[in-house]
């Protein structure tokens, strides 16, 4: 029962975030994503080796980029934040958190799109 509600969840949080755009307009602001690990496919997840936080893979990562570049988001580092963006676009910063060995999956990706992103490694 847990997990078909669990399931069932995660579907309409998927209907509505798929259409909450397509109602509302999407403002000129600065999102913050901030992600923990990633995962190469699905099959990895069913491993239970990290508790999956998010249970974010490659492709759902490439998906996440494209969206945001294809609705004319610009990706940002620390370091724009703090030489003044401009206020009449959109921005999306994203963070790995916590250290994660995983997160050097999605070095590639960045790499390809040239996208900036803050690590935040664990000591």
């Amino acid at each position: 029962m847990k997990k078909f509600l669990g399931s069932f969840v995660d579907s309409i949080d998927g209907i509505i975030a798929s259409h909450y755009v397509h109602i509302f307009n999407e403002k000129n602001s600065i999102i913050a994503f901030l992600f923990h690990g990633l995962f190469k496919d699905i099959s990895e997840i069913g491993l239970n080796h990290v508790h999956p936080q998010q249970k974010v893979t490659l492709d759902v990562f490439t998906q996440f980029i494209e969206y945001f570049l294809k609705h004319n988001y610009k990706f940002i580092s620390p370091y724009d934040i703090v030489d003044n963006l401009r206020t009449d676009n959109r921005y999306v910063f994203i963070t790995f958190d916590d250290g994660y060995y995983s997160n050097n999956l999605v070095l590639p990706i960045l790499k390809q799109y040239k996208i900036p992103a803050t690590f935040f490694i664990s000591t």
